[in-house]
Order: structure tokens, then C-alpha cells, then sequence
């Protein structure tokens, strides 16, 4: 399976592998936010296996569509994605940017495990 989800607490883990089209990571956050109760959850994207290559308007619309799940309270106005090579530093940076014009801060990590610690920092800070 290409997109797969877990909440994990405060966490909304997406793992992205190979080629994937953006309705199935819609979806698949749209069904983890609805399997729970909590309410601005921070959305930690795992694209260490992703092989997708989005151009810069499908980032643009991946943005939006964030960025309103944001406003709605769904999703915590800042997220993380982990990533395995610089092509996808690159796309993930260009998202980020993409983001951050709509209020949402998102950082790039290559270890997992830094980007929990700093997503779950800024929720205690919240």
C-alpha cells in the first residue's frame, strides 16, 4: 500500500511509499482524522520511501488542502516530513515554503525520531 496512517497520541503519522497520487494521502488523513477524537493533531509525513515526484502546482494544491485542515482545527499549524534523498529535500522545501505563505510551519528532518521530539516539544508548548 502506497499511503499508509496511524495516530500515534498527539501524532498523525503518514508513510508514503513508492509512487502514490495525492487522493490516496487525502484520504487516508481524512480517515485518521475522523478514527479520533483529538483535534489538532501534528501531522508527521514519512517520505523516506516515496518515490513520487509532484510538480511545483500539485504542491501549491497539496499546500491548500493542508492548510485548510489547519484552519479547521483538524491538523496543528505545524508538521514535519522526514525524507531519504535530496530530490525529495528539495520538493519537500518547496512545500514548505508553499506552507509557510498560509501560516503553517513545516520542518524537514532525515531521522524520525528528531522530528517526534520536535513536534511533540511544540505541542507541549502549545
Amino acid at each position: 500500500m502506497p499511503v499508509a496512517y496511524e495516530v500515534r497520541g498527539p501524532l498523525l503519522v503518514v508513510a508514503l511509499e513508492g509512487q502514490y497520487y495525492f487522493h490516496e494521502a487525502q484520504t487516508a488523513i481524512d480517515k485518521a482524522i475522523n478514527s479520533t477524537d483529538r483535534r489538532g493533531l501534528s501531522l508527521l509525513i514519512d517520505a523516506r520511501r516515496s518515490a513520487a515526484n509532484p510538480s511545483g502546482e500539485e504542491l501549491a494544491a497539496r499546500a491548500e488542502w493542508i492548510s485548510q485542515l489547519v484552519k479547521n482545527g483538524d491538523l496543528s499549524p505545524r508538521c514535519a516530513t522526514v525524507v531519504g534523498d535530496s530530490l525529495f529535500r528539495g520538493l519537500t522545501r518547496m512545500l514548505s515554503s508553499f506552507l509557510e505563505w498560509r501560516g503553517v510551519e513545516m520542518r524537514v528532518f532525515e531521522e524520525i525520531e528528531t522530528a517526534v521530539a520536535w513536534l511533540l516539544a511544540r505541542q507541549l508548548a502549545e
